[in-house]
């Protein structure tokens, strides 16, 4: 598929769209977005086919389709299959209107939509987009770049619970939405596609702690479905699943924090930035099991301090009010302490945990995980 696109400027942001593969012998317009879509730079506005290749209308800035030249695609699939040459498009021969546009909301990246359409077969997410509503929270849905916008699908499947990345999420049956089938309602159209079905399947970005269907995808599915229960899907706008986040561990500073029911592990996140630079850590100073520590009071120890092979000492002060009820004795004994920490730089997420405390104020702490998972703070 080629992106070859004529863009005749009318002025106040406003654009014409044609096809250079108009003056081909046979030229269709498959499939177009509607009006009032708004479509991101460089994603597909429309599909055109040749008797030898197909085609696709884009523009590289995000643009709303204010209006489709409907007869003159009618006219163009009336004289399909007949013996007709068009020499190329005449000044009025437009498919469609657009108009630029430039939102300025969502100003923060992880929340701004964003859809990434995966089609080379060795990426993860094979055929595959996915629209990041927040940082935790995403849409995804099934596209494939040789395929019209619209598809028949059906016989959703969830293959598991608690899927890790990169695995399987979900399975079902997809067949092309042939245009030259579309006004075709006979038994011969369905036999085409039960003929023809492939399977698909979504797979997980991340480790996934919720999944949930197209409530929209279900209703169509159980009220409204085609022969043979198949249902009619757009591969751009039709999301599938929505999937959450699973946190392995929340991150603020220099910390990672792992809930286990009353309790929190703590560990020092070498993945900062300055840490990973600087290794190997040296345990310097920590506070023994039954030491009361206040986020307030700046008279109290820190819950632990570490050199690195920096400038700076990483001194770990508390977050929230706390009490230790458990030192990990392979990082806090006599031998380690003020010497290189193997464990700290091999595995600090694991067997290099620092402390298991209890807090103080649990209700005032779970408000706080809930503000650093709605601004994606974890792992």
């Amino acid at each position: 598929m080629i992106s070859d696109t004529n863009i005749k400027d009318l002025g106040n942001d406003l654009y014409e769209l044609n096809c250079p593969c108009a003056f081909y012998i046979l030229f269709q317009v498959v499939e177009i977005l509607p009006v009032g879509e708004v479509v991101g730079g460089g994603n597909e506005i429309a599909d055109c086919m040749t008797e030898c290749q197909s085609a696709s209308l884009s523009v590289d800035f995000m643009c709303k389709i204010i209006e489709i030249n409907q007869p003159f695609i009618d006219c163009l699939r009336e004289m399909e299959g007949k013996d007709f040459e068009q020499k190329g498009f005449l000044q009025t021969d437009w498919i469609c209107r657009v108009q630029k546009v430039n939102y300025k909301e969502n100003l923060y990246w992880h929340f701004r939509e964003m859809r990434l359409y995966e089609t080379h077969p060795t990426t993860i997410l094979a055929n595959t987009w996915q629209n990041y509503l927040k940082p935790y929270l995403s849409e995804l849905g099934f596209f494939n770049q040789y395929l019209p916008l619209e598809h028949y699908v059906r016989n959703f499947k969830i293959l598991g619970e608690n899927i890790k990345k990169t695995e399987k999420i979900c399975s079902f049956e997809y067949c092309q939405n042939y245009t030259i089938l579309q006004s075709d309602l006979s038994e011969k159209k369905w036999h085409f596609l039960e003929k023809n079905k492939k399977t698909a399947y979504l797979y997980a970005p991340f480790d996934i702690e919720n999944i949930s269907f197209n409530e929209k995808l279900l209703l169509e599915a159980q009220f409204n479905p085609q022969p043979n229960n198949w249902i009619l899907i757009n591969i751009k706008k039709d999301f599938i699943l929505k999937i959450e986040k699973k946190v392995h561990y929340y991150t603020q500073s220099w910390y990672w924090f792992k809930l286990e029911g009353d309790f929190i592990r703590v560990g020092l996140n070498t993945k900062t930035e300055y840490i990973s630079t600087h290794l190997p850590c040296y345990p310097l100073i920590f506070s023994p099991v039954g030491t009361i520590l206040k986020d307030q009071n700046t008279e109290d120890l820190p819950l632990a301090e570490f050199d690195v092979a920096g400038s700076m000492i990483v001194c770990l002060i508390v977050l929230f009010d706390l009490e230790i009820v458990e030192i990990n004795t392979k990082i806090w004994n006599k031998s380690q302490m003020n010497n290189p920490c193997e464990l700290l730089e091999k595995d600090p997420f694991g067997e290099g945990w620092l402390f298991v405390v209890k807090p103080l104020n649990p209700e005032k702490t779970r408000k706080m995980f809930a503000e650093w998972y709605e601004k994606g703070y974890f792992e």
